[in-house]
Protein backbone atom coordinates (compact mmCIF):
# COMPACT_ATOMS: atom_id res chain seq x y z
CA UNK A 1 0.00 0.00 0.00
CA UNK A 2 1.22 3.43 -0.90
CA UNK A 3 0.03 6.38 0.91
CA UNK A 4 0.19 9.79 -0.85
CA UNK A 5 -0.14 12.97 1.20
CA UNK A 6 -1.38 16.91 0.28
CA UNK A 7 -2.75 16.77 -3.63
CA UNK A 8 -0.35 14.44 -5.04
CA UNK A 9 -1.75 11.21 -6.25
CA UNK A 10 0.45 7.48 -6.93
CA UNK A 11 -1.16 4.66 -7.88
CA UNK A 12 0.63 1.34 -7.19
CA UNK A 13 -1.44 -1.74 -9.02
CA UNK A 14 0.25 -3.97 -6.77
CA UNK A 15 -0.89 -2.54 -3.58
CA UNK A 16 -3.56 -1.10 -3.84
CA UNK A 17 -4.11 2.57 -3.21
CA UNK A 18 -5.21 5.09 -0.34
CA UNK A 19 -5.44 8.82 -0.94
CA UNK A 20 -5.49 11.08 2.54
CA UNK A 21 -6.06 14.36 2.57
CA UNK A 22 -6.31 16.54 5.34
CA UNK A 23 -9.25 14.71 7.37
CA UNK A 24 -10.22 12.14 4.50
CA UNK A 25 -9.08 8.83 3.38
CA UNK A 26 -10.01 7.30 -0.24
CA UNK A 27 -9.06 3.42 0.48
CA UNK A 28 -9.02 0.99 -2.59
CA UNK A 29 -7.91 -1.35 0.05
CA UNK A 30 -4.90 -4.12 -0.17
CA UNK A 31 -4.78 -6.11 -3.51
CA UNK A 32 -8.39 -7.69 -3.86
CA UNK A 33 -7.92 -9.87 -7.07
CA UNK A 34 -10.68 -12.39 -4.89
CA UNK A 35 -13.01 -9.63 -3.84
CA UNK A 36 -12.54 -10.26 0.15
CA UNK A 37 -11.45 -7.02 0.90
CA UNK A 38 -14.16 -4.26 2.12
CA UNK A 39 -12.57 -0.81 0.51
CA UNK A 40 -14.10 2.98 0.62
CA UNK A 41 -14.04 6.53 1.67
CA UNK A 42 -14.06 8.19 5.15
CA UNK A 43 -13.48 10.96 7.36
CA UNK A 44 -12.09 11.39 10.46
CA UNK A 45 -13.88 14.09 13.27
CA UNK A 46 -13.84 14.85 16.74
CA UNK A 47 -16.25 14.43 19.56
CA UNK A 48 -15.22 15.91 22.70
CA UNK A 49 -11.75 15.36 22.78
CA UNK A 50 -12.23 12.01 21.25
CA UNK A 51 -11.92 10.96 17.41
CA UNK A 52 -14.74 8.97 15.48
CA UNK A 53 -14.94 8.25 11.88
CA UNK A 54 -17.87 8.25 9.37
CA UNK A 55 -18.06 7.25 5.21
CA UNK A 56 -18.99 5.02 2.60
CA UNK A 57 -17.09 1.20 1.96
CA UNK A 58 -18.12 -1.72 -0.18
CA UNK A 59 -18.81 -4.95 1.93
CA UNK A 60 -17.14 -7.81 0.65
CA UNK A 61 -19.75 -10.08 2.02
CA UNK A 62 -23.11 -8.38 0.99
CA UNK A 63 -21.64 -6.42 -2.14
CA UNK A 64 -23.14 -3.39 -1.20
CA UNK A 65 -22.67 0.24 -0.64
CA UNK A 66 -23.22 1.16 3.37
CA UNK A 67 -23.08 4.55 5.08
CA UNK A 68 -21.64 3.87 8.78
CA UNK A 69 -19.75 5.30 11.85
CA UNK A 70 -17.52 4.22 14.23
CA UNK A 71 -15.09 4.89 17.02
CA UNK A 72 -12.24 2.94 15.42
CA UNK A 73 -10.83 3.74 11.62
CA UNK A 74 -11.91 0.80 9.06
CA UNK A 75 -8.80 -1.75 8.47
CA UNK A 76 -8.63 -1.73 4.08
CA UNK A 77 -5.28 -3.28 4.22
CA UNK A 78 -5.56 -6.18 6.57
CA UNK A 79 -8.87 -7.45 5.11
CA UNK A 80 -10.84 -6.80 8.59
CA UNK A 81 -14.54 -6.26 8.21
CA UNK A 82 -15.80 -2.85 8.82
CA UNK A 83 -19.06 -3.94 10.63
CA UNK A 84 -17.25 -5.34 12.85
CA UNK A 85 -15.48 -1.90 14.29
CA UNK A 86 -15.64 -0.55 17.71
CA UNK A 87 -18.55 1.58 18.04
CA UNK A 88 -19.63 0.79 14.01
CA UNK A 89 -23.49 1.69 13.09
CA UNK A 90 -25.09 2.03 10.15
CA UNK A 91 -25.57 5.89 9.33
CA UNK A 92 -28.28 7.73 7.47
CA UNK A 93 -28.53 8.88 4.27
CA UNK A 94 -30.26 12.23 3.53
CA UNK A 95 -30.43 12.87 -0.15
CA UNK A 96 -32.68 15.29 -3.14
CA UNK A 97 -33.86 12.92 -5.49
CA UNK A 98 -33.06 8.73 -5.38
CA UNK A 99 -32.32 6.42 -8.49
CA UNK A 100 -32.35 3.10 -8.34
CA UNK A 101 -33.75 -0.15 -10.22
CA UNK A 102 -34.32 -1.76 -7.06
CA UNK A 103 -34.71 -1.25 -3.24
CA UNK A 104 -34.26 -3.58 -0.65
CA UNK A 105 -34.87 -2.44 2.97
CA UNK A 106 -34.19 -4.32 6.10
CA UNK A 107 -34.89 -1.31 8.57
CA UNK A 108 -37.06 1.80 8.14
CA UNK A 109 -36.70 4.27 5.46
CA UNK A 110 -37.95 7.67 5.97
CA UNK A 111 -38.99 9.90 2.89
CA UNK A 112 -39.20 13.54 3.45
CA UNK A 113 -40.93 14.90 0.25
CA UNK A 114 -42.37 11.71 -1.52
CA UNK A 115 -41.58 8.78 -3.16
CA UNK A 116 -41.84 8.03 -6.87
CA UNK A 117 -41.34 4.55 -7.68
CA UNK A 118 -41.13 2.98 -11.35
CA UNK A 119 -41.51 -0.65 -10.85
CA UNK A 120 -42.78 -2.25 -7.82
CA UNK A 121 -41.86 -1.76 -3.85
CA UNK A 122 -41.19 -5.17 -2.30
CA UNK A 123 -42.18 -4.78 1.24
CA UNK A 124 -42.18 -7.75 4.15
CA UNK A 125 -45.56 -9.64 4.27
CA UNK A 126 -45.89 -8.51 7.91
CA UNK A 127 -48.84 -9.42 10.64
CA UNK A 128 -52.06 -7.65 11.93
CA UNK A 129 -50.18 -6.33 14.63
CA UNK A 130 -46.92 -5.35 12.56
CA UNK A 131 -48.27 -4.75 9.25
CA UNK A 132 -45.74 -4.81 6.23
CA UNK A 133 -46.83 -1.58 4.78
CA UNK A 134 -47.44 0.92 8.52
CA UNK A 135 -47.13 4.40 9.45
CA UNK A 136 -44.24 5.95 11.16
CA UNK A 137 -46.99 7.00 14.28
CA UNK A 138 -49.18 4.17 14.07
CA UNK A 139 -46.88 0.60 13.20
CA UNK A 140 -50.19 -1.37 13.93
CA UNK A 141 -52.11 0.16 11.41
CA UNK A 142 -50.99 -0.42 7.18
CA UNK A 143 -51.80 -3.41 4.52
CA UNK A 144 -50.22 -6.87 5.02
CA UNK A 145 -49.83 -10.38 3.42
CA UNK A 146 -52.24 -12.81 4.78
CA UNK A 147 -51.33 -15.46 2.47
CA UNK A 148 -51.30 -16.35 -1.35
CA UNK A 149 -53.30 -14.09 -3.20
CA UNK A 150 -55.03 -12.59 -0.05
CA UNK A 151 -54.63 -8.91 1.27
CA UNK A 152 -55.83 -7.33 4.89
CA UNK A 153 -55.77 -4.29 6.21
CA UNK A 154 -55.44 -3.71 9.56
CA UNK A 155 -56.21 -0.71 12.22
CA UNK A 156 -54.46 -0.31 15.80
CA UNK A 157 -53.59 -4.08 15.37
CA UNK A 158 -57.06 -5.05 14.62
CA UNK A 159 -57.83 -6.70 11.37
CA UNK A 160 -60.32 -4.22 9.50
CA UNK A 161 -60.44 -6.07 6.28
CA UNK A 162 -59.36 -9.15 4.97
CA UNK A 163 -59.85 -9.83 0.56
CA UNK A 164 -58.82 -12.39 -1.95
CA UNK A 165 -60.19 -13.00 -5.41
CA UNK A 166 -63.65 -13.61 -4.50
CA UNK A 167 -64.69 -12.11 -1.48
CA UNK A 168 -64.21 -9.12 0.77
CA UNK A 169 -64.14 -9.95 4.71
CA UNK A 170 -64.69 -7.50 7.41
CA UNK A 171 -64.17 -9.21 10.31
CA UNK A 172 -64.84 -6.29 13.01
CA UNK A 173 -67.09 -3.63 11.53
CA UNK A 174 -69.36 -2.41 9.39
CA UNK A 175 -69.87 -0.44 6.52
CA UNK A 176 -71.54 3.09 6.84
CA UNK A 177 -72.68 5.07 3.76
CA UNK A 178 -74.98 7.95 3.31
CA UNK A 179 -78.81 8.37 3.10
CA UNK A 180 -79.02 11.60 2.40
CA UNK A 181 -77.59 14.10 -0.69
CA UNK A 182 -78.16 12.30 -4.01
CA UNK A 183 -79.16 8.85 -2.09
CA UNK A 184 -82.21 7.66 -4.60
CA UNK A 185 -83.77 4.59 -6.64
CA UNK A 186 -81.56 5.32 -9.04
CA UNK A 187 -78.50 6.46 -7.04
CA UNK A 188 -78.57 3.65 -4.07
CA UNK A 189 -76.32 4.12 -1.31
CA UNK A 190 -74.60 1.19 -2.32
CA UNK A 191 -74.03 -0.52 -6.25
CA UNK A 192 -72.41 -2.03 -8.56
CA UNK A 193 -69.63 -0.86 -10.75
CA UNK A 194 -71.72 -2.36 -13.55
CA UNK A 195 -75.22 -0.69 -12.83
CA UNK A 196 -74.98 2.23 -10.64
CA UNK A 197 -78.65 2.10 -10.47
CA UNK A 198 -78.99 -1.02 -9.00
CA UNK A 199 -78.29 -1.62 -4.99
CA UNK A 200 -79.51 -0.72 -2.04
CA UNK A 201 -80.49 2.41 -0.09
CA UNK A 202 -81.78 3.16 3.73
CA UNK A 203 -84.98 5.50 3.66
CA UNK A 204 -86.45 6.70 6.74
CA UNK A 205 -87.31 4.11 8.56
CA UNK A 206 -86.58 1.54 5.86
CA UNK A 207 -83.71 -0.19 3.88
CA UNK A 208 -84.95 -0.07 -0.07
CA UNK A 209 -83.60 -2.56 -2.53
CA UNK A 210 -83.78 -1.41 -6.17
CA UNK A 211 -82.66 -3.04 -9.58
CA UNK A 212 -82.13 -0.70 -12.94
CA UNK A 213 -83.37 2.27 -10.92
CA UNK A 214 -86.90 0.42 -10.17
CA UNK A 215 -88.04 -0.41 -6.65
CA UNK A 216 -87.94 -4.53 -5.83
CA UNK A 217 -88.37 -4.69 -2.12
CA UNK A 218 -88.61 -2.56 1.06
CA UNK A 219 -88.14 -4.01 4.28
CA UNK A 220 -89.02 -2.07 7.68
CA UNK A 221 -90.06 -3.41 10.81
CA UNK A 222 -92.37 -6.26 10.92
CA UNK A 223 -93.25 -5.99 7.75
CA UNK A 224 -91.39 -6.88 3.63
CA UNK A 225 -93.30 -4.31 1.11
CA UNK A 226 -93.38 -4.02 -2.27
CA UNK A 227 -91.71 -7.74 -3.41
CA UNK A 228 -91.32 -8.71 -6.38
CA UNK A 229 -89.57 -11.94 -6.05
CA UNK A 230 -88.79 -13.99 -3.40
CA UNK A 231 -85.82 -16.99 -2.99
CA UNK A 232 -84.46 -18.73 0.12
CA UNK A 233 -82.00 -21.05 0.62
CA UNK A 234 -83.29 -23.24 3.64
CA UNK A 235 -86.19 -25.74 3.20
CA UNK A 236 -87.54 -24.99 6.50
CA UNK A 237 -90.77 -27.24 8.26
CA UNK A 238 -94.09 -27.26 8.96
CA UNK A 239 -93.60 -25.41 12.50
CA UNK A 240 -90.68 -22.92 11.38
CA UNK A 241 -91.33 -22.42 7.12
CA UNK A 242 -89.08 -20.19 5.18
CA UNK A 243 -91.63 -17.76 4.18
CA UNK A 244 -93.77 -16.51 7.28
CA UNK A 245 -96.20 -14.45 8.02
CA UNK A 246 -96.51 -11.48 11.04
CA UNK A 247 -98.86 -13.68 13.60
CA UNK A 248 -96.44 -13.97 16.04
CA UNK A 249 -95.82 -17.49 16.04
CA UNK A 250 -93.28 -17.78 13.30
CA UNK A 251 -94.92 -21.46 12.55
CA UNK A 252 -97.39 -20.35 9.38
CA UNK A 253 -96.12 -20.02 6.09
CA UNK A 254 -94.32 -21.49 3.13
CA UNK A 255 -91.40 -24.33 2.85
CA UNK A 256 -90.39 -26.75 0.47
CA UNK A 257 -89.21 -30.89 1.23
CA UNK A 258 -87.85 -33.25 -1.45
CA UNK A 259 -85.75 -32.12 -4.20
CA UNK A 260 -85.91 -32.05 -8.40
CA UNK A 261 -88.83 -34.17 -9.75
CA UNK A 262 -90.08 -34.52 -5.63
CA UNK A 263 -89.71 -31.33 -4.61
CA UNK A 264 -93.21 -30.71 -2.60
CA UNK A 265 -93.80 -26.91 -2.03
CA UNK A 266 -95.52 -26.73 1.27
CA UNK A 267 -98.04 -24.58 3.05
CA UNK A 268 -98.26 -24.31 7.30
CA UNK A 269 -100.87 -22.88 9.40
CA UNK A 270 -99.80 -23.15 13.72
CA UNK A 271 -97.04 -25.81 12.69
CA UNK A 272 -99.54 -27.74 11.09
CA UNK A 273 -99.02 -28.33 6.83
CA UNK A 274 -102.38 -28.01 5.29
CA UNK A 275 -101.82 -28.07 1.48
CA UNK A 276 -98.66 -28.88 -1.07
CA UNK A 277 -98.06 -28.83 -4.19
CA UNK A 278 -95.94 -31.76 -6.16
CA UNK A 279 -95.46 -32.34 -9.68
CA UNK A 280 -98.54 -34.38 -10.04
CA UNK A 281 -100.68 -31.53 -8.81
CA UNK A 282 -102.46 -29.79 -6.01
CA UNK A 283 -103.01 -31.90 -2.90
CA UNK A 284 -104.65 -30.19 0.49
CA UNK A 285 -106.22 -31.22 3.73
CA UNK A 286 -109.55 -29.33 2.84
CA UNK A 287 -110.31 -27.45 -0.38
CA UNK A 288 -113.24 -24.96 -0.97
CA UNK A 289 -113.78 -23.69 -4.64
CA UNK A 290 -116.82 -23.29 -6.30
CA UNK A 291 -115.00 -24.93 -9.77
CA UNK A 292 -111.74 -27.56 -9.65
CA UNK A 293 -110.66 -28.96 -12.73
CA UNK A 294 -107.37 -31.29 -12.24
CA UNK A 295 -105.79 -33.70 -15.68
CA UNK A 296 -103.86 -35.50 -12.27
CA UNK A 297 -104.69 -36.40 -9.13
CA UNK A 298 -106.45 -34.47 -6.67
CA UNK A 299 -105.93 -35.64 -2.70
CA UNK A 300 -107.33 -33.88 0.33
CA UNK A 301 -107.62 -35.19 3.71
CA UNK A 302 -110.96 -33.32 5.27
CA UNK A 303 -114.01 -31.83 3.35
CA UNK A 304 -114.00 -31.21 -0.08
CA UNK A 305 -116.99 -28.25 -0.59
CA UNK A 306 -117.37 -27.74 -4.05
CA UNK A 307 -119.92 -25.13 -3.39
CA UNK A 308 -122.43 -26.50 -5.49
CA UNK A 309 -120.65 -26.80 -8.70
CA UNK A 310 -118.41 -29.46 -10.70
CA UNK A 311 -115.39 -31.47 -9.98
CA UNK A 312 -113.82 -32.61 -13.17
CA UNK A 313 -110.54 -34.60 -13.11
CA UNK A 314 -109.01 -36.79 -15.55
CA UNK A 315 -107.06 -38.21 -12.73
CA UNK A 316 -108.49 -40.08 -9.39
CA UNK A 317 -109.67 -38.99 -6.38
CA UNK A 318 -107.14 -40.87 -3.43
CA UNK A 319 -109.32 -42.17 -0.33
CA UNK A 320 -106.14 -41.65 1.64
CA UNK A 321 -106.63 -38.01 1.71
CA UNK A 322 -110.08 -38.29 1.70
CA UNK A 323 -111.03 -39.43 4.98
CA UNK A 324 -113.91 -41.26 6.47
CA UNK A 325 -114.91 -37.92 8.49
CA UNK A 326 -114.60 -36.00 5.28
CA UNK A 327 -117.82 -34.65 3.20
CA UNK A 328 -117.88 -34.08 -0.53
CA UNK A 329 -120.89 -31.93 -1.12
CA UNK A 330 -122.33 -31.23 -4.95
CA UNK A 331 -125.22 -30.23 -6.46
CA UNK A 332 -123.62 -30.84 -10.06
CA UNK A 333 -122.29 -33.87 -12.02
CA UNK A 334 -119.19 -35.87 -10.64
CA UNK A 335 -118.09 -36.91 -14.01
CA UNK A 336 -114.50 -39.08 -13.57
CA UNK A 337 -113.59 -39.41 -17.23
CA UNK A 338 -113.02 -43.21 -17.33
CA UNK A 339 -110.31 -42.88 -13.92
CA UNK A 340 -110.94 -44.57 -10.88
CA UNK A 341 -112.78 -42.37 -7.94
CA UNK A 342 -110.06 -44.43 -5.19
CA UNK A 343 -106.89 -44.75 -3.96
CA UNK A 344 -107.73 -48.44 -4.15
CA UNK A 345 -110.29 -48.29 -6.42
CA UNK A 346 -112.87 -47.04 -3.97
CA UNK A 347 -114.05 -43.91 -3.00
CA UNK A 348 -114.59 -43.58 1.50
CA UNK A 349 -116.52 -40.84 2.25
CA UNK A 350 -118.89 -40.29 5.02
CA UNK A 351 -121.71 -39.06 2.99
CA UNK A 352 -121.96 -38.21 -0.79
CA UNK A 353 -124.66 -36.41 -2.06
CA UNK A 354 -126.07 -34.61 -5.07
CA UNK A 355 -129.27 -34.13 -7.00
CA UNK A 356 -127.72 -34.53 -10.01
CA UNK A 357 -126.08 -37.73 -12.08
CA UNK A 358 -123.37 -39.29 -10.41
CA UNK A 359 -120.91 -40.97 -13.17
CA UNK A 360 -118.65 -43.79 -12.25
CA UNK A 361 -116.85 -45.50 -14.46
CA UNK A 362 -114.44 -47.50 -12.70
CA UNK A 363 -115.16 -49.06 -9.35
CA UNK A 364 -116.47 -47.07 -6.02
CA UNK A 365 -116.46 -48.31 -2.79
CA UNK A 366 -118.54 -46.68 -0.24
CA UNK A 367 -117.58 -48.79 2.71
CA UNK A 368 -120.32 -48.42 5.54
CA UNK A 369 -121.64 -44.73 4.45
CA UNK A 370 -124.24 -43.35 2.95
CA UNK A 371 -124.44 -42.39 -1.36
CA UNK A 372 -127.11 -40.28 -2.62
CA UNK A 373 -127.91 -39.18 -5.86
CA UNK A 374 -130.82 -38.80 -8.15
CA UNK A 375 -129.34 -41.00 -10.77
CA UNK A 376 -126.08 -43.10 -10.40
CA UNK A 377 -124.89 -44.65 -13.77
CA UNK A 378 -122.18 -46.75 -14.22
CA UNK A 379 -121.09 -48.56 -17.92
CA UNK A 380 -118.51 -50.48 -16.56
CA UNK A 381 -118.31 -50.46 -12.72
CA UNK A 382 -119.81 -51.15 -9.54
CA UNK A 383 -120.72 -49.31 -5.97
CA UNK A 384 -120.45 -51.71 -2.88
CA UNK A 385 -120.96 -51.10 0.54
CA UNK A 386 -118.88 -53.13 3.11
CA UNK A 387 -121.47 -53.40 6.01
CA UNK A 388 -124.80 -53.24 7.09
CA UNK A 389 -124.46 -49.79 7.86
CA UNK A 390 -123.93 -48.58 4.36
CA UNK A 391 -127.19 -47.30 2.34
CA UNK A 392 -128.05 -46.18 -1.32
CA UNK A 393 -130.60 -43.57 -2.30
CA UNK A 394 -130.87 -43.15 -5.81
CA UNK A 395 -134.02 -41.91 -7.86
CA UNK A 396 -132.07 -44.39 -10.73
CA UNK A 397 -129.13 -46.42 -9.86
CA UNK A 398 -127.85 -48.05 -12.69
CA UNK A 399 -125.07 -51.05 -12.57
CA UNK A 400 -122.80 -53.24 -15.27
CA UNK A 401 -123.71 -57.35 -15.53
CA UNK A 402 -120.81 -59.54 -16.06
CA UNK A 403 -121.43 -62.50 -18.56
CA UNK A 404 -119.82 -65.71 -17.91
CA UNK A 405 -119.36 -69.05 -19.62
CA UNK A 406 -117.52 -71.50 -17.35
CA UNK A 407 -117.60 -72.00 -13.23
CA UNK A 408 -117.46 -68.76 -11.16
CA UNK A 409 -116.68 -67.91 -7.84
CA UNK A 410 -118.61 -64.42 -7.02
CA UNK A 411 -116.42 -61.91 -5.40
CA UNK A 412 -117.47 -58.43 -3.35
CA UNK A 413 -117.43 -56.03 -6.30
CA UNK A 414 -119.73 -58.27 -8.53
CA UNK A 415 -123.45 -57.45 -9.04
CA UNK A 416 -125.49 -59.18 -11.67
CA UNK A 417 -123.86 -62.09 -13.10
CA UNK A 418 -125.30 -63.37 -16.55
CA UNK A 419 -124.63 -67.29 -17.32
CA UNK A 420 -124.67 -67.89 -21.25
CA UNK A 421 -124.12 -71.32 -20.47
CA UNK A 422 -125.36 -74.74 -22.70
CA UNK A 423 -123.99 -77.23 -20.28
CA UNK A 424 -124.81 -77.35 -16.25
CA UNK A 425 -122.21 -74.57 -14.10
CA UNK A 426 -121.69 -73.76 -10.42
CA UNK A 427 -121.71 -70.39 -9.10
CA UNK A 428 -119.95 -70.44 -5.71
CA UNK A 429 -120.89 -67.50 -3.12
CA UNK A 430 -118.58 -65.94 -0.71
CA UNK A 431 -119.01 -65.91 2.71
CA UNK A 432 -122.21 -64.24 3.45
CA UNK A 433 -120.17 -62.71 6.75
CA UNK A 434 -117.87 -60.83 4.27
CA UNK A 435 -120.37 -59.19 2.11
CA UNK A 436 -122.61 -58.56 4.51
CA UNK A 437 -125.38 -55.44 2.85
CA UNK A 438 -124.60 -56.55 -0.67
CA UNK A 439 -126.78 -57.85 -3.07
CA UNK A 440 -125.70 -60.24 -5.92
CA UNK A 441 -128.17 -61.12 -8.92
CA UNK A 442 -127.76 -64.58 -10.62
CA UNK A 443 -128.92 -65.17 -14.30
CA UNK A 444 -129.31 -68.05 -16.80
CA UNK A 445 -129.63 -67.10 -20.62
CA UNK A 446 -128.75 -70.53 -22.08
CA UNK A 447 -129.86 -73.84 -22.43
CA UNK A 448 -128.07 -75.53 -19.47
CA UNK A 449 -128.30 -74.57 -15.74
CA UNK A 450 -126.32 -72.83 -12.88
CA UNK A 451 -126.09 -74.34 -9.56
CA UNK A 452 -125.46 -71.55 -6.98
CA UNK A 453 -123.68 -73.27 -3.94
CA UNK A 454 -122.94 -71.64 -0.80
CA UNK A 455 -119.07 -71.44 0.85
CA UNK A 456 -118.25 -72.69 4.23
CA UNK A 457 -121.26 -73.08 6.86
CA UNK A 458 -123.22 -70.93 5.08
CA UNK A 459 -127.07 -71.99 3.67
CA UNK A 460 -130.03 -70.14 2.68
CA UNK A 461 -133.01 -69.38 4.61
CA UNK A 462 -134.34 -72.88 3.62
CA UNK A 463 -131.54 -74.20 5.02
CA UNK A 464 -130.71 -75.63 1.58
CA UNK A 465 -126.95 -75.49 0.58
CA UNK A 466 -127.31 -74.97 -3.14
CA UNK A 467 -129.81 -73.79 -5.20
CA UNK A 468 -130.17 -74.60 -9.42
CA UNK A 469 -131.58 -72.23 -12.52
CA UNK A 470 -132.55 -74.39 -14.73
CA UNK A 471 -135.37 -72.06 -17.00
CA UNK A 472 -133.97 -70.14 -19.29
CA UNK A 473 -133.73 -66.22 -19.05
CA UNK A 474 -134.48 -66.56 -14.99
CA UNK A 475 -132.92 -65.28 -11.92
CA UNK A 476 -132.77 -64.90 -8.71
CA UNK A 477 -131.42 -61.81 -6.23
CA UNK A 478 -129.54 -62.78 -3.33
CA UNK A 479 -128.82 -61.20 0.24
CA UNK A 480 -127.08 -62.16 3.26
CA UNK A 481 -128.68 -62.00 6.33
CA UNK A 482 -127.91 -59.45 8.93
CA UNK A 483 -125.47 -61.91 11.21
CA UNK A 484 -124.14 -62.82 8.15
CA UNK A 485 -124.79 -66.55 8.49
CA UNK A 486 -126.78 -67.74 5.55
CA UNK A 487 -128.51 -66.16 2.19
CA UNK A 488 -132.09 -64.79 1.37
CA UNK A 489 -133.44 -65.52 -2.16
CA UNK A 490 -135.72 -62.58 -3.62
Amino acid sequence: MTSLGGNMQKFVPTRGLQVQYAMATINTGSPNTSDVRDFGIYGLYGNGGTFNYAGFYRDSTTKRWTAFTSTAAPDFVTGAATSSLAGYTKANLDCGTLFSSAITNSGAVSVGAGLTVVGQIGASDGTVSAPGISFSNELGTGLYRVTTGRLALAAGGSSLLDANTTRILLPTCGIYAPNTGTVSITSPSYSFSSSNTTGHRYSGASMTFSVNGTDVMDLATGAVTNLQRTYVTANGSASSPDITFNDGSGASGIYITGSALTLNINFSIASSRIAYIAPAGFFANQVSTPILTNSGSISVTAAMNLNANNLTTTGSISTAVLTASGTLSVTAPINMNSSNITSVNSLSLSTLTGPATIAVSQNMDMGSNTLIASNIQGASSTVTFNSGSGRLVAGNARFATSVKTANYSVVSTDYMLEFTVSTSVTCTLPLAANVIGQRFVILLNGTGSVVVACSGSDTFQNNATSITIVRNRSAIHLLPSAGGTFWITL
